[in-house]
């Protein structure tokens, strides 16, 4: 069986050996060290939007509630209306067929 891909020796010479793999490391994570204050005030930044988000919803809440109560509010008044209609039709002998 043939290779149809071959390392040639200019691109072996670009691969990453294993000190150069555990220099990123290393890199990588003294950039997470230095980070790492600014992470934290994040995560409570974080709460921080998490009790707004809360507040949020409960005020949502609040509202479809109070919207819900108007519904229902007009609903039954509209139906009083309805009947108070109907009956100074049937007061008035007006029937409907």
């Amino acid at each position: 069986m043939v290779h149809l891909w071959r390392m040639s020796s200019k691109a072996a010479l670009y691969m990453p050996t294993h000190a150069d793999r555990w220099r990123e490391l290393e890199r990588k994570r003294d950039e997470r060290d230095q980070l790492l204050p600014t992470v934290q005030s994040i995560t409570a930044l974080g709460e921080v939007n998490n009790c707004a988000e809360a507040l949020k919803n409960h005020t949502h809440a609040e509202r479809d509630k109070t919207r819900r109560r108007k519904t229902e509010v007009n609903h039954h008044s509209s139906c009083r209306k309805q009947s108070v209609y109907k009956n100074l039709r049937e007061s008035e002998g007006i029937t409907q067929s």
